[in-house]
C-alpha cells in the first residue's frame, strides 16, 4: 500500500490546493512534484485543514525553488559511499519500497554531504512514484572506536541533526512508512526516546528500534526483501541504481491516493 485513496473531502481540498499553489509556482524541472498525490499528503499532515496545508505546501515551494533538491543526481550522493552503505531493498510487508543503510564510518562525513543523499534518495523515489519508503538504518557494521566517534561527532551535530529531521517533516509529508534502527548502540536507543517527544504521535508510531536480531526485523520487512546488507537474503543494489526501480507513477496518477500494485 502506498497512499491510501482521497475521500471525497480530500479530493475537494487536494482541488482547492491546486487551484491555490498550481504546479507552475515550481522550477519548470520540478513539476511533476506537484501532482494530486503529493496536494494530498500535504493536506493529511495538517489533518484536513486547506489553509494550513497551504501554507506548508507554499513554504516548500519556496524551499524547492531555492534548494532544488529535484536537480540531485547520483553522483551528488556518491561521496556518502565511503562512509556509509546504501543498499535498495524489496517491498516491506506494507508494501513499500526498503531502503537499508549501513554506518560504516563516521569521520570526514559532512552533514551537508549526509542531506544531499537523503533528499536524492527521497527525490528518487519519489519520481518512480513509491509515495512511502521504510528505512532500516543498521549500526552493526561499526566497532565501538567508530561508536565513539560516531558518538561524540552526533554530539557536535545534534543541533544539525534536529534540523534535517524538522526539513523532512517539512518537506516530505507522509513520506515515511516505518523507519527501523536495527542494532542500535545504546545512546542511540536513549536518543530515541527522547527524539520522540518531539514528534507527532503519528510520526512517533512509525519509528522502532528492531534491536540487535533480525528477528526484529522481520515484524516488518521478510528476509527476502531485506538486502544481504542488513542480514537479508536479497542481494543489494547501491543508491545510485535506485533508478532500477520499477517505474509506478503511471499506476499511481489514475487517481489521488490509488495504491500502486
Amino acid at each position: 500500500m502506498f497512499t491510501p485513496p482521497a475521500t471525497e473531502k480530500e479530493a475537494r481540498g487536494v482541488a482547492q490546493l491546486r487551484e491555490r499553489l498550481p504546479p507552475s509556482l515550481l522550477d519548470t524541472a520540478d513539476v511533476d512534484f506537484l501532482d494530486d498525490n503529493a496536494y494530498l499528503r500535504f493536506l493529511r499532515a495538517r489533518k484536513g485543514d486547506v489553509d494550513k496545508a497551504a501554507d506548508m505546501l507554499r513554504f516548500t515551494i519556496e524551499w524547492r525553488k531555492l534548494e532544488k533538491p529535484y536537480a540531485l543526481t547520483a553522483e551528488d550522493a556518491r561521496a556518502t559511499m565511503a562512509h556509509a552503505a546504501v543498499a535498495r531493498g524489496g517491498r516491506c510487508k506494507a508494501g513499500c519500497p526498503v531502503l537499508a543503510i549501513a554506518l560504516l564510518e563516521p569521520d570526514g562525513l559532512s552533514m551537508e554531504a549526509r542531506k544531499r543523499t537523503l533528499y536524492y534518495m527521497m527525490e528518487e523515489t519519489r519520481r518512480k512514484g513509491y509515495d512511502r519508503v521504510t528505512w532500516v538504518v543498521d549500526w552493526g557494521h561499526m566497532s565501538k572506536e567508530k561508536r565513539d566517534r560516531a558518538r561524540e561527532k552526533g554530539e557536535n551535530e545534534r543541533k544539525d541533526r534536529k534540523e534535517v529531521m524538522q526539513s523532512m517533516l517539512d518537506h516530505y509529508p507522509e513520506r515515511l512508512e516505518k523507519f527501523l534502527l536495527f542494532r542500535p548502540p545504546f545512546l542511540m536507543r536513549l536518543m530515541l526516546t527522547f527524539v520522540r517527544f518531539s514528534l507527532d504521535s503519528t510520526t512517533s508510531n512509525k519509528v522502532h528500534n528492531a534491536g540487535g536480531s533480525v528477528a526484529g526485523l522481520e515484524k516488518f520487512v521478510d528476509l527476502s526483501q531485506l538486502p544481504v546488507l542488513c542480514e537479508g537474503t536479497m542481494t543489494g543494489t547501491v543508491v545510485e541504481q535506485l533508478s532500477e526501480l520499477p517505474d509506478l507513477r503511471a499506476a499511481n496518477a489514475a487517481q489521488p491516493g490509488t495504491a500502486a500494485t
